[in-house]
């Protein structure tokens, strides 16, 4: 049986970057790879239609583990859920975000830090009367934006007004050119300033992971960032680096990923076991952190499968025998993927061997006595199970349903069973003819006296050769005969009438028998009556 799968292999460009495993996951090692820009002409995201997650008053809390409605990758790791915390901070992953102590140095935890206190106890934020964190997504696939906005918050829990209103903006990470902002990470602000009812403060800003962190030293004339350590500690008064009153003159900083440099190609698919798909490819790039591979049932709607880091191959073993799976293959770095390079559409048959057989003694029919042909049942493979089988003839004309046939006719046959997921497994087989043998040797005739029964022939119905020999009690041959159709007359032997006695018949024929061809003799005693 064959089993299809039709393989639709679309290509994507590709990236490397170095790599670090923290606690199983694996993270590109730098975070200084995302470009940092920064400006003061932004503007805040409309914020209407979105779903509170802390309200005024509420400090040192965290939210629980939320979707993020779309894939993003974030230091070269595909994530789908975060969670915030009031004191400043988005944590991407399934880890629920600690309530307090937000800065950058909390090994394992994917951070971004629009704006966060790393102490504990009065440094950390509190939301003031006219406070609360809240969220939105903007766009449509494959352009959607997740934004957060800290809207007036006190920094510092003594603080007793709103001291600052800042967003943070997630863009959706989806092939290039789809989107070109794709893995972005933008920091907007508004009103940022510290109140007199604080003591000193630090802050930090950035994104990444653990020390592998890019820091923003937000109050430098102007903004930069670096991987060395930063916490600016606040003053009391406003942060002119940050602080912005009008609308389209927001302070904005800007973290974009490294774009894929190379390309996929050569895709391959073959099979190294039942059931299973292995997928192989080649690529030129060089700064790509790994391979992301997403998988469709009909060619048009594509998920997530998996993300291979370190290897050109890829197995995939939820499959079934007779359905189109269809595949694409993207490089990714810290935060974008390639763009679609079509380089390959292959269709892969699957051969399972003893995936559908037939039994019968042999395979054999009688055109003139088709109730005589062998009785042909078939013989699925254990532990698959078939609801009907359809038998069908060289112009596949159905001739039968069920597990038994008998061929009405020679030629080429083929038996389909149909599975309980609509997959058919066949096998085709031919019909020879095989007409049996109907032998038959009377005992006694009387060629004198009734004329019914005065000749003795032998019934030789089907057979392909015949010879008959009688002979008379002393052994001297007085008839024979090739053809079982002449019959002997009792006549006359050397010139004198035979009498009445026993005489020994000798027959040797050939024909079919269950399909094969045979050759035998026989011998019996007829008795010629008077």
């Amino acid at each position: 049986m064959k089993n299809i799968f039709s393989l639709r292999f679309s290509v994507l460009c590709g990236i490397l970057i170095w790599l670090q495993i923290y606690v199983g996951n694996l993270y590109a090692q730098k975070a200084d790879n995302y470009a940092f820009v920064t400006a003061t002409n932004s503007s805040l995201i409309d914020m209407s239609g979105s779903t509170t997650l802390f309200s005024a008053g509420a400090a040192q809390q965290n939210s629980a583990v939320l979707p993020l409605g779309f894939d993003v990758w974030f230091m070269g790791v595909r994530f789908t859920t975060f969670s915030v915390a009031v004191n400043g901070v988005m944590q991407l992953g399934t880890t629920q975000i600690a309530p307090t102590a937000n800065h950058y140095n909390i090994p394992n935890a994917p951070r971004i830090v629009p704006f966060a206190s790393g102490q504990v106890g009065d440094g950390n934020f509190v939301l003031s009367p006219t406070g609360k964190v809240h969220y939105k997504t903007i766009g449509t696939a494959p352009n959607r934006t997740i934004v957060v906005e800290w809207l007036n918050v006190g920094i510092g829990l003594n603080s007793k007004v709103a001291d600052a209103t800042f967003q943070l903006l997630l863009y959706e990470t989806a092939p290039r050119p789809m989107t070109t902002q794709g893995g972005r990470i933008e920091f907007r602000y508004a009103q940022m300033e510290l109140s007199a009812y604080n003591a000193l403060i630090g802050v930090s800003v950035g994104i990444g992971l653990g020390n592998n962190f890019k820091a923003v030293q937000y109050d430098a004339q102007p903004p930069v960032a670096t991987l060395t350590e930063y916490r600016g500690t606040l003053a009391n008064g406003v942060l002119p680096t940050l602080h912005s009153t009008t609308a389209t003159t927001r302070r904005i900083f800007s973290f974009e990923s490294p774009a894929p440099d190379g390309n996929v190609s050569n895709v391959k698919a073959s099979t190294s076991a039942t059931n299973q798909i292995v997928l192989n490819w080649e690529e030129n790039a060089t700064n790509e952190v790994g391979y992301v591979i997403y998988k469709s049932l009909d060619g048009n709607n594509f998920s997530f499968l998996s993300q291979v880091n370190g290897s050109l191959t890829y197995t995939d073993t939820d499959v079934k025998p007779c359905k189109p799976y269809f595949y694409r293959i993207y490089t990714v770095t810290e935060g974008k993927l390639g763009v679609l390079q079509a380089t390959a559409d292959i269709r892969y048959e699957i051969t399972q061997s003893g995936a559908l057989d037939i039994t019968a003694s042999s395979l054999f029919a009688c055109p003139t006595n088709p109730a005589t042909s062998s009785e042909i049942k078939v013989n699925p493979p254990a532990n698959t199970k078939f609801i009907d089988f359809f038998w069908l003839n060289s112009q596949n004309d159905t001739l039968n349903k069920g597990e038994t046939f008998l061929p009405p006719q020679i030629g080429n046959y083929t038996v389909i069973g149909i599975q309980e997921d609509s997959c058919t497994a066949s096998k085709s087989f031919t019909i020879t003819e095989c007409c049996p043998l109907d032998v038959a040797m009377p005992t006694a005739f009387t060629p004198f006296s009734t004329p019914a029964n005065n000749l003795y022939k032998v019934r030789c119905i089907n057979c392909e050769q015949f010879s008959m020999q009688i002979y008379n009690r002393w052994g001297m041959l007085v008839f024979e005969s090739n053809d079982p159709e002449i019959g002997w007359n009792g006549g006359l032997f050397n010139g004198n009438k035979l009498q009445g006695d026993a005489y020994q018949v000798v027959i040797s024929y050939a024909g079919c028998e269950n399909g094969e061809t045979v050759s035998k003799t026989r011998r019996e005693v007829v008795y010629l009556l008077e």
